[in-house]
């Protein structure tokens, strides 16, 4: 049975709203076509990953995870930490704790989110009051967000409450940076100084 979140729409609100965030994909909206690769006896093949140490295989939709510490000992405990090794907070599971939806965004912050799931939120309570207040955000350009972590974890994702009629869309990524990228040479004046050598007669004695 798929896991409840308990949201409240938001501060001051008393109204507690049960969810849950029923995932669609692009293949629900438009289907898929699958290619099956077979032997010559018409065996079915299945792709297969290596681990790192080249000896052992993973079966398709499993997965395995082995750490090694500096001693070259297994160890399953991984701690993360930041680029200087200090330890990242942990944020609880979304599940484990009352979410009051308080966090919105900008239109332009929503465009640097690399989406990587989307769900629709459905409830058997009334979402009038949550839809209503996703409406009224999106006329000023702005969205509701909060954490989305299935699990414990370091790296939460963010979760955004688009308003698509009487309904609610949530798109979950990470943000993602915008880069520019800055000339340090000048172009023109490089290509015209080329063009240039580029028109000069050789010597005589270049070639001989």
């Amino acid at each position: 049975m798929p896991r409840k979140l308990r949201i409240i729409p938001a501060e001051g609100e008393t109204t507690l709203l049960e969810v849950i965030l029923q995932k669609f994909t692009m293949e629900d909206l438009y289907g898929k076509k699958i290619v099956e690769k077979r032997t010559t006896s018409g065996e079915l093949l299945s792709q297969v990953s290596v681990t790192l140490d080249g000896t052992h295989i993973l079966v398709e939709k499993s997965t395995s995870s082995q750490y090694i510490d500096e001693n070259g000992l297994y160890i399953s405990e991984v701690i993360p930490t930041d680029k200087e090794g200090k330890p990242l907070p942990i944020t609880n599971s979304m599940f484990k704790d009352v979410i009051t939806l308080s966090q919105t965004i900008t239109l332009e912050e929503f465009f640097t989110i690399d989406v990587s799931k989307t769900y629709v939120l459905n409830s058997e309570g009334d979402m009038k009051i949550l839809v209503d207040r996703c409406q009224k955000l999106l006329g000023e350009k702005k969205f509701l967000t909060f954490n989305y972590t299935y699990y414990d974890t370091a790296f939460p994702e963010t979760a955004v409450l688009i308003p698509v009629k009487d309904s609610i869309v949530v798109a979950v990524g990470t943000p993602a940076p915008v880069l520019w990228a800055k000339l340090t040479t000048n172009l023109p004046e490089t290509f015209t100084e080329e063009e240039a050598e580029s028109e000069e007669e050789p010597e005589f004695g270049t070639f001989w």
